[in-house]
């Protein structure tokens, strides 16, 4: 069985039946799929499944795990055998292992990868720049050659000189128990480089002050990574995949439902940071 990691996920969501087991399911390959859901389908259903694969309409896939190879849960997997894959900086210069950059990729082989865009010879040219295939995504490799993604360049932020990306600072962030979802994004700042805003929606019944916020992004995030505005809302704005449409949020300006945590004097002062994990 093959399908998006967000089938597997829906199949999981089922209410549990007696015949979950009787059927002749072997192997399931869910691309993207997070390491805790692929245990629940194994442990529920039986069957061994595989989620580690990272590609593009373009090249689908450039990286994934073997069936019955080496394989690290929770990663991109491998590059394939027909495909190069790198990590570069914005120069296009290849980074050490560990370090996150820009994913790229070309084929060792004919056929492996889409011809170009429709009616648009300057956008193909633009991707395949310095003769490599631009994926826009973040990412990096660690020392065994597994690579992991990291999140979409565009969603990069740069603040306080720092290269903070919106996919991590929003799994710190949910590690607070009484918030239930968060989105963040960049915003304008007033001098250079950006400023975070995040949009928080509290599970039910719960309240929360700026006060107790910030002391929560001060024991749990780098200086430079704790949002300068926070809002709350009621529910993150999703298309039909579930995801979150930031460029809703992005049009949203800051209104009087938002705090500014520099206003209300909720900052890390730079005789603090070196205490500040």
């Amino acid at each position: 069985m093959f399908g998006a990691g967000a089938v597997g996920a829906f199949i999981l969501a089922q209410p549990e039946r007696a015949s979950d087991r009787r059927h002749c399911i072997r192997q399931a390959f869910f691309n993207a799929m997070p390491e805790s859901t692929q245990l629940a389908l194994e442990a529920r259903f039986g069957f061994h499944v595989v989620g580690e694969s990272f590609g593009h309409t373009e090249c689908v896939p450039i990286t994934a795990s073997a069936v019955d190879g080496p394989r690290r849960r929770g990663s991109g997997g491998s590059p394939l055998p027909h495909m190069e894959v790198q990590i570069v900086d914005d120069s296009d210069l290849q980074v050490p292992v560990g370090t996150v950059g820009e994913i790229v990729a070309r084929p060792r082989e004919p056929g492996y990868m889409f011809d170009g865009y429709w009616d648009d010879p300057q956008a193909t040219v633009d991707l395949r720049r310095n003769l490599w295939h631009h994926t826009g995504d973040l990412g990096r490799f660690d020392t065994d050659g597994f690579l992991w993604y990291v999140d979409r360049k565009k969603e990069a932020i740069r603040r306080r000189g720092e290269f903070v990306t919106a996919r991590e600072l929003e799994t710190a962030i949910l590690k607070h128990p009484d918030i239930a979802a968060v989105a963040v994004h960049a915003v304008d700042s007033d001098v250079i480089e950006d400023e975070i805003k995040a949009w928080l929606v509290l599970k039910p019944g719960i309240a929360i002050t700026p006060e107790k916020l910030f002391m929560f992004f001060r024991a749990e995030l780098p200086y430079f990574a704790i949002p300068r505005f926070v809002e709350i809302i009621d529910d993150l704005p999703k298309n039909h995949y579930s995801r979150v449409m930031k460029h809703v949020l992005k049009e949203r300006t800051n209104g009087v439902g938002t705090w500014d945590l520099n206003s209300l004097g909720l900052v890390v002062r730079r005789s603090e940071r070196r205490a500040i994990k």
